[in-house]
């Protein structure tokens, strides 16, 4: 059974993907800004696990040194239209609170993190 859900991407833009059974969708972006910095992003559609697991990170080297973050995340299927796409951020105008606005047509799954890690090869040689 296919499914459908809607992603933010490593852009911040909005996206419906649909993946079939072991199917994975995958997203890889590069900056220089400050170095190199390689972001990936990868839901796969596990259904041993009952659904779809989440990927992003990034690595790559900067003026501190190399350094690398990686996340994963997991929602069931009965949870991939859980919470509305946030459209505009809530923000102070003239002295009046804006409360953010969403978009109820685009419904967000909701994650669990699974798990974390991070490395700083710089402080590591230092000894942190």
């Amino acid at each position: 059974m296919k499914v459908e859900f809607w992603i933010v991407d490593l852009f911040g833009e909005y996206q419906k993907v649909t993946l079939s059974p072991g199917e994975k969708w995958e997203q890889l972006e590069t900056s220089c800004d400050e170095g190199r910095i390689d972001s990936y992003l990868e839901y796969e559609y596990d259904v041993d696990l009952g659904g779809i697991v989440r990927r992003s990170g990034s690595y790559g080297y900067d003026c501190d040194g190399r350094f690398e973050h990686h996340y994963e995340e997991f929602c069931p299927l009965n949870k991939l239209c859980s919470r509305p796409a946030m459209i505009e951020w809530g923000h102070w105008e003239n002295g009046m609170w804006h409360a953010p606005i969403y978009d109820t047509s685009k419904m967000l799954p909701m994650w669990e993190q699974v798990d974390e890690s991070h490395r700083d090869y710089e402080a590591e040689r230092a000894g942190y």
